[in-house]
């Protein structure tokens, strides 16, 4: 599936991209799975992604919704 996506046309360049290949994927009809996975508390160390960065991937799911294609039914 990821052979026949076309990233030229991705424009996400921060930690949305993942959703908008997501989307992109169901849009062509791929078949996804959700994996769960588990994180460990950190040893030590901080995260580097802050507030602007959530809101980033938040904005980009927003845009993705409001160009979903019309139902044609």
């Amino acid at each position: 599936a990821l052979q026949r996506l076309n990233f030229q046309r991705l424009t996400c360049r921060g930690y949305g991209f993942l959703e908008e290949i997501l989307v992109a994927l169901f849009r062509q009809g791929a078949r996804l799975t959700e994996v769960p996975i588990h994180f460990r508390t950190r040893a030590r160390g901080s995260s580097k992604l802050g507030l602007g960065d959530a809101l980033g991937a938040i904005s980009v799911i927003h845009r993705l919704a409001l160009r979903r294609p019309k139902n044609t039914s």
